[in-house]
């Protein structure tokens, strides 16, 4: 089996996999607004939409450039080309952002709708550890592998 049929093959599963993703993500995501207006709004409610939405506008790009690259590569298009370089570093900045914001919107949530159970106040914690914020440098570095190895076939073209 070519390399580029390993590509495409590999390229087609992450596609479906992603797809799949998008899909679940705007399912989840209208549900919870659907099931938060049905039992009314309250201060509380429209904050976790709002915030609910913004986490939404911050991953949901980086999901729907994900599933370019991977249907263009899926294609049969080469993935080594610049348009899929700019794509990759999308999706790094929007990783790395994403991070602080995660951290950012638990620090409100715990500080202005603590959780309170019999009169004691609970803070909830959960944490991506970082996780987000090294994928999006390693997508990043990615990206400038796939710009050099870019510039390096050019050079290897003029020369012949």
């Amino acid at each position: 089996m070519t390399d580029t049929k390993k590509i495409r093959k590999t390229a087609f599963v992450m596609y479906i996999a992603v797809s799949l993703t998008l899909l679940w993500v705007v399912v989840s995501n209208v549900r919870g607004l659907v099931l938060q207006g049905v039992g009314g709004w309250y201060g509380w409610d429209i904050s976790i939409a709002i915030s609910t939405a913004v986490g939404g506008l911050i991953i949901f790009p980086a999901l729907i450039i994900s599933f370019k690259l991977l249907h263009s590569t899926k294609s049969g298009i080469s993935p080594f080309n610049m348009k899929n370089v700019k794509r990759l570093k999308t999706i790094a900045v929007i990783l790395v952002v994403y991070e602080p914001y995660f951290h950012i919107n638990q620090w409100v949530f715990n500080t202005f709708h603590p959780i309170v159970i019999d009169g004691m106040t609970f803070a909830t914690y959960s944490s991506n550890s970082g996780i987000v914020f090294a994928a999006g440098l390693v997508v990043y570095c990615v990206s400038l592998i796939f710009e050099y190895g870019i510039s390096l076939q050019q050079q290897v073209d003029e020369t012949l």
